[in-house]
């Protein structure tokens, strides 16, 4: 069975112990970010990033900063969900990380200061702004200005993934905020409208295993009076007796406490996905993908390999005792293959 209970959270807790590994008494999940990411220790093992994926069905916009240690990055994309076309895509690196001092919990602040690129992740009452500036990016100066509207009472997913007491991660993950503002590439100009635009986190802390293999998905979507997000996980959560897997629905979060099956053709991501719950109908997802935004890293003992495959999703996903059905609901499922 892959059915379970996990504990839920509703005081702060540190993740780690005094030697920096997992504190038994931080197991479980939240609808509010509690976990304070005390990482230390482990040298080189452990990893910090926020990433925001801010996407509708016509342009996405990605901002990232990390720290693994051994080295640190920021990096911002921009790409056209229509042609297919990667705009901007714009990395920074810093040795062993310098310059990017990782917050312990995930609603504060994370800057990046440097002269090629400027990037502020600030949280304040209600919003999340994002704000970067590339002067000398691909495609021309850069200018990002986007606003996340998150209501206070807005319940997230937040969860710890425990492979031992030495290797564990915790993670939130944030969807349905509605998202506005503008984007500048050179002389073009897009714009971000809260009815169809959407920004997702994805906030991490841990110690990984060195290799490992993940799949991903979510998306958001308006129906009816509904507001509707969603977030799954599998591969390297399985068997731990925790998951990424949950749904918003109107601001609340419904914990999904099993294991979610991806099914996909390795030889051809473009063929539809499937995503289902192992042992309920709590979700029964098809992924019909229109753009697989494949990508790899390789930069010595840094590799990795993506396949995020865009598009809509239809089925069902249940809250509680209701069914929802799930039309045409535009978001991404993701293999993510990496060895850093």
């Amino acid at each position: 069975m892959a059915v379970y209970t996990e504990r839920e959270h509703t005081e702060p807790v540190l993740l780690c112990d005094d030697r920096g590994d997992l504190n038994d008494g931080a197991r479980g999940w939240s609808r509010h970010p509690v976990h304070i990411c005390n990482l230390s220790g482990h040298p080189n093992q452990k990893k910090k990033w926020n990433f925001w994926l801010i996407l509708n069905e016509r342009f996405g916009l990605s901002v990232t900063l990390a720290n693994i240690d051994y080295i640190g990055a920021g990096n911002i994309m921009l790409f056209d969900m229509r042609t297919h076309e990667m705009l901007s895509d714009n990395t920074v690196v810093t040795p062993q990380g310098r310059g990017l001092d990782m917050p312990e919990t995930v609603d504060s602040t994370v800057k990046l200061n440097r002269a090629d690129m400027k990037v502020g992740l600030v949280h304040e009452p209600g919003v999340v702004r994002i704000r970067a500036l590339v002067p000398k990016a691909q495609g021309g100066r850069l200018d990002v200005d986007i606003t996340l509207h998150k209501p206070a009472e807005h319940e997230t997913l937040n969860t710890v993934i425990p492979w031992s007491r030495e290797q564990f991660h915790f993670t939130s993950k944030q969807n349905t905020l509605a998202a506005t503002g503008t984007v500048t590439l050179g002389d073009r100009s897009i714009s971000f409208a809260p009815e169809d635009s959407f920004g997702v986190l994805d906030f991490g802390r841990g110690i990984w295993p060195r290799e490992f293999i993940w799949n991903w998905a979510s998306f958001n979507t308006r129906q009816g009076a509904d507001l509707i997000g969603i977030n799954l996980g599998g591969k390297w959560t399985d068997g731990t007796g925790a998951n990424e897997n949950g749904l918003c629905l109107n601001g609340r979060l419904h914990k999904i406490m099993e294991d979610v099956i991806f099914e996909y053709d390795t030889a051809d991501f473009m063929k539809p996905w499937r995503l289902y719950t192992s042992d309920t109908n709590a979700v029964d997802l098809v992924l019909t993908p229109v753009w697989d935004k494949a990508a790899g890293v390789n930069m010595g003992d840094t590799k990795t390999g993506t396949h995020q495959c865009f598009g809509h999703f239809s089925g069902t996903v249940r809250a509680g005792d209701r069914t929802v059905e799930i039309r045409n609901a535009f978001g991404w499922a993701e293999e993510h293959i990496g060895n850093w």
